[in-house]
């Protein structure tokens, strides 16, 4: 009986796997290739889930319970297009919303939080911005 509770769960994350990270249309020639690509993506889609709850269980709570240091502070820097980060991160809420701007959300007033894809879509920009931010901040580079 507990297990069944379990069942919207599993189907959210199967529809985050679906939708997000596009499973069904990935043609890797092997099942260990695909094995290896649907793990990887399923870490990621309980990242975003459990993001996704986070802010609308706990949305003052700061962004270091979801987000890395460096993912926060790339994260920040992209939004207020600034090199100088604030003295505490941000809060999930702000976080979340800043994410699904990066993935197309609006952040219009009656739309609530972003969506699964506009977060999925964010969070492969920002681990692109990510890379970045830690090319441009080495000091062994140029």
């Amino acid at each position: 009986m507990n297990e069944y509770r379990l069942r919207w769960k599993i189907e959210e994350l199967f529809n985050t796997l679906k939708s997000g990270c596009c499973v069904e249309q990935c043609r890797l020639n092997t099942a260990t290739q695909l094995t290896k690509m649907i793990t990887l993506k399923s870490i990621i889609a309980f990242k975003l889930m459990h993001m996704t709850k986070m802010a609308a269980l706990c949305p003052e709570a700061t962004c270091i319970d979801v987000l890395s240091k460096i993912e926060w502070q790339t994260l920040y820097c992209r939004i207020q297009t600034t090199s100088r980060l604030p003295e505490h991160p941000p809060t999930v809420l702000q976080a979340i919303t800043w994410l699904g701007q990066l993935g197309g959300f609006l952040n219009r007033r009656a739309e609530g939080l972003p969506g699964i894809m506009s977060l999925w879509r964010g969070y492969e920009i920002l681990q692109e911005n990510v890379r970045l931010f830690i090319i441009l901040n080495n000091k062994n580079c140029g």
